[in-house]
């Protein structure tokens, strides 16, 4: 599936705002992949949070307000995979379905997961490792609700992902190749272990 203009430069667009940040976290912490990519900086994860705290409350104007807050994200999923949750989140509300909305939010993890990664340019190193590590931050709250095989199966494939992005180096020093193949391979298999998420 090929990316509009406009799908592909609003996806793109975050990853460069978010190397401008990381390139000062690189300068003043250690660990800062997990200090930038957070609840408050994803709109799915900051929305699912607090879509299961609408639910927790059976507060219904507060579910349709997390889900507002996310709606541009599915809006992408609908262009670039047509994969339209937004109608199923509002049914799901309207029955107060808990199980119905604790599944879709799964599955708008699991889109956010396969647009991340269609986006990826492998020859565009700094912007294909952000992407790469969206791409973790996303699976990570998907990873304690799969089998112990599939988890150990994403796991390899999340870690392959990243050593197929190769290493500029420094001063010509220390340069890996990106693996365009590798990295193919691993997304296909991430995808297989995440396959229960994708329906």
């Amino acid at each position: 599936m090929q990316f509009s203009q406009r799908s592909w430069a609003r996806v793109t667009g975050r990853a460069w705002a978010r190397l401008l940040l990381i390139g000062a976290l690189l300068c003043s912490s250690q660990g800062w992949a997990h200090s930038y990519f957070s609840v408050d900086s994803e709109p799915l994860v900051m929305g699912r949070e607090a879509m299961l705290e609408a639910l927790a409350a059976n507060d219904s104007a507060a579910m349709q307000a997390a889900l507002e807050s996310f709606a541009e994200e599915l809006q992408l999923f609908q262009e670039l995979n047509e994969v339209d949750l937004h109608p199923l989140f509002v049914a799901a509300i309207g029955r107060q379905d808990g199980a119905a909305i604790g599944h879709l939010l799964d599955r708008s993890l699991y889109q956010g997961i396969v647009s991340t990664l269609q986006a990826v340019n492998i020859r565009q190193y700094q912007i294909a490792k952000v992407l790469t590590m969206k791409t973790r931050f996303f699976a990570d709250f998907l990873l304690p609700r799969m089998s112990t095989a599939n988890q150990q199966k994403a796991q390899v494939a999340l870690a392959g992902l990243m050593v197929a992005l190769g290493n500029p180096g420094l001063f010509d020093e220390g340069e890996v190749p990106p693996d365009a193949e590798a990295f193919a391979r691993h997304q296909q298999d991430l995808l297989q272990a995440l396959e229960q998420f994708r329906l």
